[in-house]
């Protein structure tokens, strides 16, 4: 009677278990689902036309966004424009639209790349223009941050939080995203191709929508994580996910809890689209960082639903040599002996070597050892290396301080270190990273470092070497 009921308590831990997968596995596809609230679609007014692309809000918690990451080219027209010369909108509902006309080509005009035009049967040329615009509810944005084509990113913030407009969470990329289910969620132009109509006259009406429910989302698989040259050398997700032009600036976010690891910002291959690119969001968050502007990092949760499949499966296969012991433990004839309680204890085959004696190992400071600074904010100073010393803006967690918003400087950068393997360096996870002698760190693998070897945080804007005493190579 007991082994059946210890039976039944196992066929419950069983179905517990697998409750508990599916629920995590809902949990995650919830998340994701939610992450539309956090996206906005964006409309700039240039001197000569408008532009879309998406954006999508960062900052406390639960709380309405004020503050949006998109990408650098939906704020200057792919660098056609300072930023400052446009106005940038998020759009609210899809009451905005475009009329477009054709107009004839002035004499001695000449077409441009890029350019919509047709001709008539007299061979006249015209032009694709927009010739009216209604705008909808929008309210203007202030840019923040668009500094640089590489990494292609921009920080823009309302006056005051967008009501309805979520915050997302943000979460680094890993090399374990590789083989994760993703989803790109954005405005692509193309969708708006399915609101267009037409007027005797030849014009054109196109709704530019920009509701909750006219977000589209697309899905693929990450297939690698790697920086393109291409793109600057940028670190780049290239995934599955299609995006197209009007995607520019949404999330990334993984399927199975809705986090952000990504900003999509290309498609590229022989055919348009063939591959899509988002940079690494761990760029946004090193602006942020500078900006001093506050976002949400995501929490570790579930291991979503394949993760729960092998636990199902174990607690089975568990279950299954469980009730073959029970049989086999039957047929055993009684009377065995047992161990009594004065027996010497059983001695497990392998036995861990015991710790060393008098604690952690230490290793004195390189005395002889310096580090020179040759570019950047401390050019021309030598400083003498302790046992570990810590690199970065944080005076928190540094003992090598930066200035506060120093580009392309972590709040903790990277740790030189002198240990069993002699002098190392190890970059802690920095938004911009640590090379030595031109080769990019992965992060938190201790690099060996001698004499003469150089360091970059960050760029060769900030550049050490190893020196001996006296500044010797």
């Amino acid at each position: 009677m007991r082994r059946i009921k210890y039976g039944i308590w196992c066929l419950l831990i069983v179905i517990s278990l697998m409750a508990g997968g599916i629920t995590a596995y809902a949990e995650g596809e919830g998340k994701a689902a939610a992450a539309r609230e956090g996206v906005v679609r964006i409309l700039v007014d240039w001197p000569d036309g408008y532009s879309t692309g998406t954006g999508f809000g960062v900052g406390e918690p639960g709380a309405d966004a004020d503050t949006f990451v998109t990408n650098w080219h939906v704020v200057t027209s792919s660098g056609q424009y300072d930023y400052r010369e446009g106005k940038v909108y998020i759009l609210l509902d899809d009451e905005t639209w475009f009329k477009y006309g054709w107009i004839p080509l002035a004499p001695g005009e000449q077409m441009v790349e890029g350019g919509d035009y047709g001709q008539d049967g007299q061979g006249n040329v015209y032009k694709k223009l927009i010739i009216d615009v209604h705008l909808g509810a929008a309210v203007e944005c202030e840019v923040l941050y668009a500094e640089n084509e590489y990494p292609d990113v921009a920080v823009i913030r309302t006056a005051e939080p967008v009501k309805n407009v979520k915050t997302l969470p943000l979460r680094k990329v890993s090399e374990g995203n590789v083989g994760e289910d993703v989803l790109a969620i954005g405005y692509p132009g193309s969708a708006d191709s399915g609101s267009l109509t037409y007027t005797e006259d030849g014009a054109e009406t196109e709704k530019i929508k920009a509701s909750v429910t006219a977000v589209s989302v697309s899905g693929g698989v990450v297939s690698r994580c790697i920086p393109l040259e291409i793109f600057g050398n940028t670190d780049c997700i290239v995934h599955g996910a299609h995006i197209n032009h009007g995607n520019s600036g949404g999330p990334l976010v993984l399927k199975k809890d809705g986090s952000v690891i990504g900003i999509n910002t290309y498609g590229y291959g022989e055919q348009s689209m063939e591959y899509s690119v988002s940079i690494y969001i761990d760029y946004a968050i090193g602006i942020l960082d500078q900006l001093g502007l506050p976002y949400t990092m995501a929490k570790d949760g579930g291991q979503g639903l394949s993760g729960q499949l092998v636990i199902i499966l174990a607690g089975v296969g568990i279950l299954a040599v469980l009730a073959v012991v029970l049989v086999v433990v039957r047929k055993k004839q009684k009377g065995k002996a047992a161990v009594s309680a004065g027996s010497p204890a059983a001695v497990p085959a392998f036995q861990p070597a015991p710790g060393p004696s008098g604690g952690d190992a230490m290793y004195g400071a390189p005395s002889q050892l310096r580090l020179q600074g040759l570019t950047g904010v401390f050019a021309g100073r030598r400083f003498q290396l302790k046992p570990e010393t810590r690199m970065g803006r944080d005076p928190q967690r540094c003992d090598f301080v930066y200035p506060a918003g120093t580009k392309g400087i972590s709040g903790l950068h990277c740790i030189i270190s002198q240990g069993p393997a002699g002098l190392t360096v190890t970059d802690v996870g920095s938004t911009w990273g640590t090379t030595v002698n031109g080769t990019k760190l992965v992060p938190n693998q201790p690099c060996p470092l001698n004499i003469g070897d150089r360091i970059c945080l960050g760029s060769v804007e900030e550049e050490f070497q190893i020196t001996g005493k006296g500044g010797a190579v």
